[in-house]
């Protein structure tokens, strides 16, 4: 049997599937065009998603079979089903010399050739023979060879040099500084790098599909453009559940190239900092390295100044804890990153502000040192819209019924989790629809989601009410069936087609559990909404 260790087998090259962003930093420092370097972190960044770039090579033989064969198969127009007479083939013939996988010439002889060699291929009328048995003999074994070829033989040896020897090339065009991309040409694959930069671009559009262009996405979204021209540092804060993070994954899917987002780890420590840094940028593993020697390895790639770094729960930059004894270091490393142009832009919740003047208060920091650095900070609405919360409800689940996407964004623009809301009501459509062998949930799957999930938003704002609060509220009675809450006249349809939005001044009327809360302050509570206790039934 074979003997595990288990310290050497954990740290094999095989569970090191990306590319260390180290290395791929020392070779994008060589190239001068900015196309090249965002083509180069592209795939650097593919190359730690799932199937590394392995995946990259096969997504490239599926998307482009038409573009891999040589450069006189192309000159020819060879494609599948085609019948290579002898012009066609000799012509392909003339560049084997030069491509390894076809070994001898003489595996695509004519009829009427012979062979002085692997590459010596001559008509038989210009041979010199010793004697007429040796000619006949000859012109026999001629005379069985094939007049033409069919166009699969020579593509099928295309193909199966580009599965033996793409991903290796793919590898090698990232970090080796003497493989120019404006030099290579695979014999196989000749415009290899024209069809790495269209996929490069389809694989952005793909990952934006299906997202929805809030009013608060597109603050997002500018804010980071900003940035990335201006390489400075960037501050957007808002209310939690309001879409902020998801709208700057979706901008980084765009340009995985220029920017990384990474999550803050909590805690005050600099190893889970650093780590999460490492981890997001793809340094590899760092079980056994200094923190040291991790910061160092973040700072080679960041000062190369080719990548925008996003820090999702920037709130977390603060040190936890008493603040009296502790000082903000991430806060003061992120500080010397901007002093170098290092571009960066911090995702936070409204707590970061607040933490910054308890910063100022206890610990006697001067928060001017951060508030210079901030180049432009940005302050999201913390309410959205509702017609673009009918948006992300109708992007969430095609096909649904109208009305009951009007109710699902009627509660969502009152909810203190907002957009979480349609998010975990998804979720649990989905998982409707999948018990019952359905792909896509239907209005009866969303409606069963709404009346399973709603109460307990309602149960967690009542828990998260202060104590005065509950102490003189009285609870509903319970009643058979839970009616999704919603403010009044919120969710109809003028003539004009528009959705109003909801009268929160408006008096409430009796409601059957209570409504949800924003900011602390009681919400007033909601009338049933007709037609959404009514016996359910398949859509």
């Amino acid at each position: 049997m074979r003997n595990i260790n288990e310290r050497v087998n954990a740290s094999a090259p095989e569970f090191e599937r990306g590319l260390l962003a180290s290395a791929v930093a020392r070779k994008c420092n060589l190239v001068a065009a900015p196309e090249n370097r965002d083509l180069l972190w592209w795939l650097q960044y593919r190359s730690w998603e799932e199937g590394g770039l392995a995946a990259v090579a096969g997504e490239l033989i599926t998307k482009y079979p038409d573009r891999i064969k040589t450069k006189e198969m192309a000159e020819q127009g060879v494609k599948p089903g085609m019948i290579c007479n002898a012009a066609v083939v000799k012509a392909i013939r003339a560049g084997f010399s030069d491509h390894p996988l076809f070994s001898s010439a003489k595996d695509f002889m004519l009829r009427g050739e012979t062979a002085a060699g692997d590459w010596d291929i001559r008509e038989i009328d210009s041979v010199y023979f010793r004697d007429d048995a040796e000619r006949q003999e000859t012109v026999g074994k001629s005379l069985k060879l094939p007049a033409s070829y069919p166009a699969e033989v020579f593509l099928e040896r295309c193909l199966a040099a580009a599965n033996n020897r793409l991903e290796k090339l793919i590898r090698q065009l990232c970090l080796d500084p003497d493989c120019k991309l404006e030099s290579v040409e695979p014999w196989y694959f000749p415009k290899l790098v024209a069809a790495l930069r269209e996929h490069q671009a389809d694989c952005g559009r793909a990952r934006m599909v299906g997202f929805v262009a809030t009013e608060l996405g597109r603050q997002v979204c500018d804010a980071l453009n900003y940035t990335s021209r201006t390489r400075g540092l960037t501050l957007i804060e808002g209310e939690t559940g309001r879409g902020k993070s998801y709208a700057a994954e979706a901008w980084v899917s765009q340009y995985p190239g220029r920017a990384r987002i990474i999550e803050v780890p909590p805690g005050n420590d600099d190893a889970a900092f650093f780590r999460g840094l490492a981890r997001g940028l793809g340094l590899g593993t760092f079980q056994n390295k200094k923190i040291a020697d991790v910061r160092e390895s973040i700072e080679q790639v960041l000062l190369t100044g080719q990548l925008l770094i996003v820090l999702d729960e920037g709130q977390r930059l603060w040190p936890t804890g008493n603040i009296r004894y502790t000082s903000p270091k991430r806060i003061l490393w992120l500080m010397s990153m901007a002093n170098k142009a290092i571009p960066f832009a911090i995702i936070a919740t409204n707590q970061f502000l607040a933490q910054m003047k308890v910063a100022a208060e206890y610990h006697q920091w001067n928060t001017a040192q951060l508030g210079g650095r901030i180049t432009w900070t940005v302050s999201l609405p913390g309410k959205l819209p509702v017609a673009d919360l009918l948006a992300v409800a109708k992007a969430a689940f095609p096909g649904v019924d109208e009305d009951t996407l009007d109710k699902l964004a009627a509660y969502t623009s009152v909810s203190d989790f907002c957009l979480r809301v349609i998010k975990n009501v998804r979720e649990r459509a989905y998982d409707n629809a999948r018990q019952v062998g359905r792909a896509q949930p239907n209005t009866s799957d969303v409606r069963r989601a709404m009346k399973a999930l709603i109460p307990v938003y309602s149960r967690l704002v009542e828990a998260m009410a202060p104590a005065d609060d509950r102490a003189t509220r009285t609870r509903p009675a319970p009643v058979p069936t839970l009616p999704l809450p919603v403010v009044p006249d919120q969710g109809i349809r003028p003539a004009g087609g528009s959705v109003r939005p909801p009268d929160l001044d408006a008096r409430p009327a009796e409601t059957d559990f209570p409504a949800p809360r924003r900011g602390g302050d009681l919400v007033p509570s909601a009338p049933r909404i007709p037609g959404l206790n009514a016996p359910l039934t398949a859509a």
